[in-house]
């Protein structure tokens, strides 16, 4: 197992992470929100008083996105660490 190899495992590792964190995001958002939709069905509350609620959230999401495309090493770290 070369230097190459881990290479190409952590950035698969960086890929599925913005994968996931991209995904996360899409599903808050409308207007195909469905975490939001079902939400706003269980407790009968409108979409757009519950996206306000979610605002907070979806910036922090939105800064953290940007940190770990534009950042590799942020959320490689820890997979680096355990080898």
């Amino acid at each position: 197992r070369g230097l190459g190899d881990v290479y190409k495992r952590q950035d698969l590792i960086h890929f599925g992470i913005v994968v996931a964190l991209n995904i996360y995001i899409g599903m808050i958002t409308p207007p195909v929100g469905i975490t939001l939709l079902v939400g706003t069905k269980i407790g009968k509350t409108s979409v757009g008083e519950c996206f306000k609620s979610c605002l907070p959230f979806m910036a922090i999401s939105l800064i953290l996105l940007v940190i770990v495309t534009y950042i590799p090493n942020f959320s490689l770290w820890l997979p680096a660490l355990l080898g």
